[in-house]
């Protein structure tokens, strides 16, 4: 069977030698910030990101949930959260170093984080990705915390214009969450990046409603 939509040998490579840089981590990890401060500064941003940060996700996070971390880097979550899974094209921290569309487990897990992994390549390969990380989610009850970007070369780091950033909108959100039975509870801008909250099965969906879900530019 025809793999076409898989990423070239040496795009991957690429990725994986840009990737593998970001190593530096905080000699004070109690404050629970301090993935984030991680990721502000491994990145160059001056202004850190407010909605698409893992201390929302860890403050919405029950102690028994089985949390996956799609490009997980150094795994920071794991220092906070202690079921977490971090799965990564690099080695700098991950418990399992392999793609999301070539990860296999028996486990379902009950949350998502995709911080700006599932971004790279053609529409082909982001299908592909987001068939795989849906097959490893709870079928019932789960939630998946998106961070977008909408094809934006702007890291500090010059090498990134040699990378295939998939143009992100919220237009393409919908539609891949639709196609999987998902709905949209969170939509809205994060600084020059988009963040998503996909949610089935949710307490917050069956008890609470989605009538007024927080989408685009709504309030802090």
């Amino acid at each position: 069977m025809s793999e076409d939509w898989r990423m070239d040998s040496d795009e991957r490579v690429y990725l994986k030698d840009y990737f593998s840089d970001r190593k530096s981590v905080p000699t004070d990890k109690t404050k629970l910030d301090y993935p984030d401060a991680v990721n502000s500064k491994s990145w160059g941003r001056e202004k850190p990101l407010y909605w698409s940060t893992y201390k929302r996700v860890l403050e919405q996070l029950e102690e028994d949930q089985w949390v996956l971390d799609v490009g997980c880097g150094i795994n920071p979550l794991k220092y906070f959260h202690k079921k977490t899974y971090g799965i990564d094209i690099t080695d700098v921290g991950s418990d399992e170093q392999v793609a999301i569309e070539d990860f296999l487990t028996p486990r379902k897990f009950d949350v998502a984080v995709c911080w700006g992994s599932i971004n790279f390549g053609y529409y082909q390969l982001i299908e592909k990705q987001i068939e795989n990380l849906v097959q490893v989610m709870k079928e019932d009850k789960s939630v998946i915390y998106w961070r977008l970007n909408p094809g934006m070369s702007d890291h500090v780091d010059e090498r990134c214009q040699n990378i295939n950033f998939f143009p992100w909108s919220s237009e393409l959100m919908f539609e891949f969450a639709n196609k999987h039975n998902y709905t949209i509870t969170e939509l809205m801008p994060d600084e020059n990046r988009i963040y998503c909250k996909w949610e089935k099965g949710t307490e917050h969906m069956c008890h609470s409603g989605i009538s007024e879900p927080k989408f685009m530019y709504g309030e802090k």
